[in-house]
C-alpha cells in the first residue's frame, strides 16, 4: 500500500512575442480543463478500457466542465490516459500541476509522462482521499533522448477493492520554466536551508533571500553546491528556525520566487491528527529527527523522537527501509499524508545518518482496550499510540474469529476487550508465528511490544511485533530444569558456528542430540560417540536449509543424563 501524491503536468514553451520578444510560459496540454468534448468523448485525451471518462458540470474546479473518472479495473496499465503528443527539448526544466478531486477510498490517481525518445516517468505521487479538491505538483528536466511528450494519468485500485471507484480530474499543465523558479527547499539544521532550483544558478547573494512565518529570518551566507549548481546552501539565519505548525516561506527577491514549507526541526507529535498543539498540512516539506523503531525491509520505517503518546510515526516509501536500520538516529525530510486513516510520512529524503546502533525509545506501557479493536478511526486513546512503540503485558493470545488480514487476537483483561496483533512487520507471521500459536496451544500470557497503526483495509488499529524478541522476554521465558536460553545474534542463518553444551557422564552407541522445531518435528541430530560435553551447529537443517527464527528445543538421549533445552534464533 504505497501512496504517493498525484501531480499532473502541465508544459509550458518560450515564446517571442513581437518585436519586445517577451518570454511567457504556455501551457502545453491540449484541452487541459476538459471543455471541449466531441459525442461525449473528451477532445485531444484517449484512455485505456479499464477506466470511462463523462463530462462533469457539477464538481468542477475551474470552467464549465471537468472529467469524471470511473475506474473499472484492477489491472495495472489498462487505466493509463494521455493528452495529444506534443514537443520538447531535453535539458529543458518544466513544471507540472493538476488538480484531483478523490473522495473515493477504492482509488487514487498518478502522473505519468509518456516520453517520446526515453523511458516513462512516473511521478510517485499519488491523490490522497479528501472531499475537496487537491492540487498536486511535480517539476523535473526533460530526459535526454526525449523528442515528444504525452502527459496523462494512470488510475489505480486500493484494497478493499468494491469493484470501482470515481475521481475527478481538472486543469491539467505542464509548462517549460522560462525563469529560475524554487520548487523545493528544506531545513537542515535551526540555522540551514537547502533551496532548489528548477535550473543552474550561476550567482546567488544572501540579501536576496528572506524567510517568513514563525519569524522574519535573514541569512549571512549563501552559495551555490559544488556538485549540483540547482541547490543554494543558505547558511548564518539571523536567530533559530522554530518547529512549529505556521507555514514558513522562503522568498528570492532577485528571482522574485518562493516556495512554502515548514522550517525548523518538527516534533514528530506536530503530525499526529490528535495532537493537542495541532497538526501540521500534507503536502508539504518538514524536516525531523528521530530513532528508528521498526523496519519492515519492504516499504514501512516507524521513527520516534520522544517516549510517549503522539511521538511515533510511520515512514512510508519504497527505498527509504533500504536507507535505515533499527536504532539509527537520522535527519529526514518528508511530507506528512493521510492514507485511508492512517497518518504517514510521504517522499522521504534522508540528509544524515547521524548515529546507529542506539536503542529506540522504550515502549510505552498500555492496556490492550487502548488500541481494542472496535476504536473508529482518529479517535483516543488508540490515536495517540499510533505510530508508537508500546507494550502490552499478560496477554492471553487466539486466533482472529474473523481470519480476513490479521490472524490473531489478543486480550489482557480475561477477554473482556480484545485487540488485534497484526504483521505490518513481519510479513505473515513469517518469524513471530509459531511463538503466536505456542502461546495459543499453552494458554500461558505472553508480553507483546510491537509497533501500533491503522489498518487501512480492515478498519482497526493493531499491534505489530517486529520479531520474537518482542513476544519473548527470554531471560524470563520458561525452560526445563538443567537448561538455559540461548541467542543467536542477527543475522540469521548464522555468522558463526553455534555451540550447544550438555552433560553426558557415560555415553553409548545410541547417545545424540536431538533438534525440534516449535511444532515438535525433528530438523537436525548429532550423534555423540565419546565423552564430548558440545557439539558444534550451523543453523541448518537436516537438508542443508537455514533454519528461519523461532523457537527451537534440543535434548540429549541415550547418555547417562538428558537435557532439553530452550535455543531462540533471532534475526
Amino acid at each position: 500500500m504505497k501512496a504517493k501524491r498525484l501531480t499532473i503536468l502541465a508544459i509550458s514553451v518560450i515564446m517571442f512575442l513581437g518585436i519586445s520578444a517577451t518570454l511567457i510560459a504556455q501551457n502545453m496540454v491540449t484541452n487541459p480543463g476538459f471543455e471541449n468534448w466531441t459525442a461525449g468523448e473528451p477532445d485531444d485525451w484517449t484512455y485505456e478500457t479499464g477506466v470511462t471518462i463523462t463530462q462533469e458540470t457539477t464538481i468542477v474546479h475551474s470552467g464549465t466542465s471537468s472529467a469524471k473518472v470511473l475506474l473499472t479495473t484492477q489491472t495495472q496499465g489498462d487505466t493509463d490516459t494521455q493528452n495529444t503528443e506534443f514537443a520538447v527539448t531535453a535539458g529543458q526544466p518544466y513544471n507540472c500541476s493538476v488538480w484531483v478531486y478523490d473522495n473515493d477510498p477504492a482509488g487514487r490517481a498518478t502522473i505519468v509522462l509518456y516520453w517520446n525518445g526515453a523511458s516513462t516517468t512516473y511521478s510517485n505521487v499519488y491523490s490522497s482521499d479528501q472531499d475537496s479538491w487537491q492540487e498536486l505538483t511535480y517539476s523535473g528536466s526533460v530526459p535526454t533522448g526525449a523528442t515528444g511528450l504525452q502527459v496523462g494519468f494512470r488510475f489505480y485500485d486500493v484494497t478493499p477493492w468494491p469493484g470501482s471507484a470515481t475521481m475527478y480530474v481538472d486543469d491539467y499543465s505542464f509548462e517549460i520554466s522560462t525563469s529560475s523558479e524554487i520548487v523545493d527547499a528544506y531545513a537542515i539544521s535551526t540555522d540551514a536551508l537547502e533551496v532548489f532550483f528548477n535550473q543552474d544558478m550561476t550567482s546567488v547573494n544572501p540579501a536576496d533571500y528572506t524567510l517568513t512565518g514563525t519569524a522574519t529570518i535573514t541569512f549571512s551566507n549563501a552559495t551555490i553546491d559544488g556538485a549540483d549548481p540547482k541547490l543554494v546552501h543558505l547558511t548564518g539565519a539571523s536567530e533559530d528556525m522554530i518547529g512549529d505548525i505556521t507555514l514558513d516561506n522562503i522568498y528570492d527577491a532577485e528571482n522574485d520566487t518562493d516556495f512554502d514549507f515548514y522550517a525548523g526541526i518538527t516534533p514528530i507529535a506536530l503530525t499526529n491528527t490528535l495532537n493537542p498543539d495541532g497538526h501540521i498540512v500534507n503536502g508539504e516539506f518538514a524536516t525531523f529527527q528521530g530513532i528508528v523503531s521498526a523496519n519492515d525491509d519492504y516499504n514501512n520505517v516507524w521513527v520516534s523522537d520522544a517516549y510517549g503518546p503522539y511521538n511515533g510515526v510511520l515512514i512510508y516509501d519504497y527505498d527509504f527501509d533500504a536507507w535505515v536500520a533499527v536504532g539509527d538516529e537520522i535527519l529526514f525530510v518528508a511530507k506528512r499524508d493521510e492514507y485511508n486513516n492512517l497518518t504517514e510520512l510521504k517522499d522521504p529524503i534522508l540528509i544524515s545518518t547521524i548515529s546507529t546502533g542506539n536503542l529506540p525509545y522504550s515502549p510505552a506501557d498500555i492496556s490492550g482496550s487502548d488500541i481494542g479493536n472496535t476504536i473508529a478511526a482518529n479517535t483516543n486513546p488508540a490515536e495517540q499510540w499510533e505510530g508508537q512503540l508500546v507494550v502490552i503485558n499478560n496477554v492471553l493470545v487466539a486466533a482472529s474469529p474473523v481470519n480476513k488480514d490479521d490472524l490473531y487476537i489478543g486480550s489482557d483483561d480475561s477477554w473482556v476487550t480484545t485487540f488485534v496483533i497484526g504483521d505490518e512487520v513481519d510479513y505473515q507471521y513469517e518469524n513471530i508465528g509459531p511463538v503466536l500459536d505456542d502461546a495459543i496451544a499453552s494458554g500461558e500470557p505472553i508480553d507483546i511490544k510491537g509497533v501500533v497503526d491503522w489498518n487501512t483495509y480492515e478498519n482497526y488499529y493493531r499491534i505489530n511485533p517486529r520479531s520474537v524478541e518482542d513476544l519473548l522476554d527470554v531471560d524470563d521465558y520458561p525452560h526445563p530444569a538443567n537448561s538455559f536460553v540461548l541467542y543467536q545474534n542477527y543475522p540469521n542463518p548464522f555468522s558463526a558456528s553455534t555451540s550447544i553444551s550438555f552433560f553426558n557422564t557415560k555415553p553409548s552407541k545410541n547417545t545424540k542430540i536431538e533438534i525440534y522445531n516449535i511444532k515438535g518435528q525433528l530438523v537436525k541430530q548429532f550423534p555423540i560417540t565419546n565423552r564430548q560435553s558440545s557439539i558444534i551447529w550451523d543453523g541448518t537443517e537436516k537438508n542443508g536449509k537455514s533454519l528461519s527464527d523461532g523457537i527451537y528445543f534440543y535434548k540429549l538421549t541415550g547418555g547417562k543424563k538428558s537435557l532439553t533445552k530452550k535455543m531462540i534464533l533471532i534475526k
